[in-house]
C-alpha cells in the first residue's frame, strides 16, 4: 500500500482514503508513514518523498527499504482491490474476535447478545463472500 501511495500519489490516494486508515495498518512504522503520507497527499502530490521522514531515521530506513524492494504491479486497479480486500478482512476479522469475546462474556444481556449474534452471521457471510 505504501509503495502504491509513493508511486501513484493522488490517485491511489483518492481510492483508498475512506477504505483505508492509518489506523488500520498494524505495524507502528507503517502506521505513521500512512498517516504523513495521507497528510501530505492531502495537501498535494508528494514531489519528495525522502524529504518527509529526513528527520526520522527509522521511517526513513523503513520507506527506503519498501521503495527498494522489486515490486512487479502490472495492472494498479488489482493491486487496489487486492489491498483493499485484504483490509477489509482484517477489520471483519478483527471485530468477529471482539464479537465473540464479548459473547462469551458474563455481562451480556440477551438482547445485546442477540444483536452480536446477528452482526456475526453478517460478518460472516461478508468473509464468505471475500474468499
Amino acid at each position: 500500500m505504501i509503495f502504491l501511495l509513493i508511486n501513484g500519489g493522488q490517485d491511489v490516494y483518492k481510492r483508498v482514503k475512506d477504505e483505508i486508515t492509518p489506523e488500520d495498518f498494524k505495524n507502528d512504522d507503517n502506521r505513521k508513514i500512512v498517516q504523513i503520507l495521507y497528510e501530505e497527499l492531502e495537501k498535494g502530490d508528494i514531489t519528495n518523498v525522502i524529504g518527509l521522514f529526513e528527520n526520522n531515521d527509522q521511517l526513513l530506513s523503513h520507506v527506503t527499504y519498501i521503495l527498494s524492494k522489486e515490486t512487479d504491479i502490472s495492472d494498479i486497479d488489482k493491486a487496489i482491490e487486492d489491498i483493499e480486500g485484504k483490509f477489509l478482512r482484517e477489520k471483519l476479522q478483527d471485530e468477529k474476535t471482539k464479537i465473540l469475546k464479548k459473547l462469551v462474556s458474563s455481562d451480556t444481556s440477551e438482547d445485546e447478545a442477540k444483536e452480536l449474534g446477528n452482526r456475526l452471521k453478517d460478518i460472516s457471510k461478508k468473509l464468505s463472500s471475500l474468499k
